[in-house]
């Protein structure tokens, strides 16, 4: 008679999840998947950056080649939309080429010219800059 009564008064069911255990599982739930989405996220824009990065080193490797192959009086300063249009260079990336002589305030004769190119792309309203320097010298 005793347990009759003991278990009328039992307040844990055994029959289903309680509210409190719903309310358990979601909550790790929610952290486990934040944590996932964030991992996610995070390693997806490393990834793109990275992607970005080594197609600005591409096309500074082709622009620095092609002005390899060009004469020595050919190479000047506001060549940049030459080269967008020939490398067919995205709208993403800005390219800057700074041409000046190598023995600028000597008297030695012209014979180096110093190409700073500098190739600038933004991804989520951050700027990262590639800035590769190269000389050029005058054959004889």
């Amino acid at each position: 008679m005793k347990k009759k009564i003991l278990n009328m008064f039992n307040t844990k069911s055994n029959s289903g999840f309680t509210m409190y255990d719903l309310i358990v599982a979601i909550a790790i739930i929610t952290l486990f998947t934040g944590t996932i989405g964030t991992l996610v996220y995070n390693g997806t824009k490393a990834d793109y950056k990275i992607k970005l990065t080594g197609l600005a080193t591409n096309y500074a490797i082709q622009i620095l080649e092609e002005i390899d192959k060009i004469p020595y009086e050919e190479v000047q300063n506001d060549m940049e939309y030459y080269y967008i249009n020939k490398f067919n260079i995205p709208q993403g990336f800005d390219i800057t080429i700074e041409v000046t002589n190598y023995n600028e305030g000597n008297d030695m004769q012209d014979l180096i010219k110093k190409v700073k190119l500098t190739i600038t792309h933004e991804f989520l309203e951050e700027s990262e800059s590639f800035v590769v320097s190269h000389l050029k010298v005058r054959e004889l």
